[in-house]
């Protein structure tokens, strides 16, 4: 055991500090200072995603945010549907509008499945949804 106020080593049984006379109480059991990270915490830090990210990859390419969050097949269903509406476009009009309604619901469906997969992360231990 050490003195909390000068760091001298105690004899057993001292009531205070041989070395500067500070009274001592109940002897304090040594705590681990360094941070030290479990599982679960490495797993957060390692597996989370940005909802950022995932909104700025839908945005270049319908679909992509939801793949970047681990659900490949539904962004896989959004890119050919995308394609589908494009293709459409070019001969009828009205699929543009329906075209620019996924790409935003796609942007929009990437950060919300990005921010349920980082809290599901630190709800459950590091475990991933899905």
């Amino acid at each position: 055991m050490y003195c909390s106020n000068c760091g001298n080593q105690l004899p057993d049984g001292a009531s205070f500090c041989p070395g500067c006379g500070t009274p001592l109480g109940e002897p304090k059991k040594e705590t681990k200072t360094t941070a030290s990270f479990d599982r679960a915490s490495a797993s957060i830090i390692v597996n989370k995603k940005s909802e950022g990210l995932a909104i700025i990859l839908s945005l270049i390419i319908t679909g992509l945010g939801e793949m970047y969050v681990g659900q490949v097949g539904k962004g896989i269903m959004l890119l050919i549907v995308q394609v589908l509406l494009w293709v459409l476009t070019m001969m009828f009009l009205f699929p543009f509008i329906i075209a620019i309604a996924v790409w935003i619901y796609s942007m929009y469906d990437a950060y919300t499945l990005a921010k349920y997969y980082n809290n599901y992360l630190v709800e459950n231990d590091g475990n991933t949804p899905w």
